[in-house]
């Protein structure tokens, strides 16, 4: 299994989710929840994606590729996270990271929405570039 460009959107998704259960004693229910959801669509993709990819009829193998040596459409939609998706998984888990340990540090209990909005704005964030990305594949102007 590998992890595709279509997994981001989902897990993005998902954890968007997170600031609608801010309480503490809500956090490990969100956090198996997350865990249990991303590693079931990852499955189901990937299977999905693998019996589309696998299946080797006479036409698809004579159009693997094109003139100029260009992967046809059915090859790119199957493209693993790029160096920009891996970075915002990255930050996902610093968001994450600073919402749960450093914010109670540095503010000591003020500003207690702050990593509530920062998780909510970074995902928007996410999820407008892969609003964008998606609607730049389907017309075409990749």
């Amino acid at each position: 299994m590998v992890l595709l460009s279509k997994d981001l959107i989902i897990f993005c998704f998902y954890y968007s989710l997170f600031p609608l259960l801010f309480e503490p004693r809500e956090y490990p229910i969100k956090v198996i929840l997350l865990v249990l959801y991303s590693l079931v669509m990852w499955v189901l993709f990937s299977i999905y994606f693998q019996s589309h990819n696998s299946e080797d009829t006479p036409s698809a193998r004579d159009s693997k590729y094109d003139h100029d040596d260009r992967l046809n459409e059915q090859e790119i939609s199957v493209k693993l996270l790029g160096h920009g998706e891996l970075a915002y998984i990255a930050g996902l888990i610093l968001v994450e990271i600073y919402g749960q340990f450093f914010h109670n540090v540095a503010f000591k209990g003020a500003l207690p929405f702050l990593p509530l909005m920062l998780t909510s704005v970074y995902c928007a964030l996410g999820m407008l570039y892969i609003w964008i990305k998606q609607f730049l594949y389907v017309c075409d102007l990749r």
